[in-house]
């Protein structure tokens, strides 16, 4: 789960008001007209994460990097926004290229909606933390493939740095959040295990008052946590990556 800032510059930190939603809602797919929407075509672009992200080794692992240079990334605030457990894949069917989970137990692959991360607009007050880091091109098209379950909002006014350019957030796309919610109804729901504690490790990394931030800016799970084994079909991501959730 991420959101987007293309251009180049950073500016100092300030507080900004909620403004009403921006329903410009982008097919996250759509590679091209978002890139040249948000920057010209300029060959960078900056993604703020707010899950699993915030955890720069993993990330940088999956994006093939060594290290994600400071000069790269900045901790900041998604304004009128919380956090929820409350989109899902479909662990019953294949996707080709995505990844599935299997029992640690048994071995075998349940018949689970697997829940992640997701934003909603909530009161003017309200905010989530998370990290904006610069990708390329490319990297944000590989971002995109991972993010299958979600969709790009437009939100440059919602941060609480100025930025100069188009920004948006990776929102969990109405099929998504219709499986959540139907896994829910037949107790089919789970979150895994790992991802949940890689999400944790992240804002713990930064420091204890950043991961007390995201408790408070999250809403409890309404679902339960399960020992599940991350299964990969085929080599998109990468091995460094994929040891992270063998830990």
């Amino acid at each position: 789960m991420v959101f987007v800032y293309c251009g180049r510059t950073f500016y100092s930190c300030r507080r900004i008001k909620n403004g009403a939603r921006n329903q410009l809602i982008y097919d996250s797919t759509h590679l091209e007209k978002i890139w040249n929407h948000s920057n010209g075509g300029d060959n960078a672009c900056l993604v703020f994460g707010y899950g699993s992200i915030v955890h720069l080794q993993s990330l940088s692992a999956f994006l093939g990097k060594k290290k994600i240079s400071q000069s790269d990334y900045r901790y900041c605030n998604l304004v009128g926004f919380r956090r929820a457990w409350n989109i899902a894949m479909d662990n019953s069917h294949d996707i080709p290229g995505y990844k599935w989970f299997r029992d640690t137990d048994s071995q075998k692959r349940p018949d689970l909606r697997v829940a992640f991360l997701n934003i909603y607009e909530s009161r003017k007050n309200d905010f989530i933390n998370g990290v904006l880091f610069r990708v390329t091109k490319n990297e944000l098209a590989r971002m995109q493939k991972r993010e299958r379950n979600y969709d790009l909002l437009e939100i440059s006014d919602r941060l609480n740095i100025s930025v100069s350019g188009k920004a948006y957030v990776f929102i969990g796309k109405k099929e998504a959040e219709k499986r959540f919610v139907q896994g829910l109804r037949a107790n089919k729901t789970v979150i895994s295990a790992d991802y949940k504690k890689l999400v944790e490790q992240g804002f713990k990394s930064v420091s204890r008052d950043y991961f007390e931030t995201y408790i408070q800016t999250t809403d409890e799970p309404a679902v339960p946590v399960r020992k599940l084994e991350t299964v990969y079909s085929d080599t998109f991501y990468p091995e460094d990556y994929r040891a992270f959730f063998r830990k």
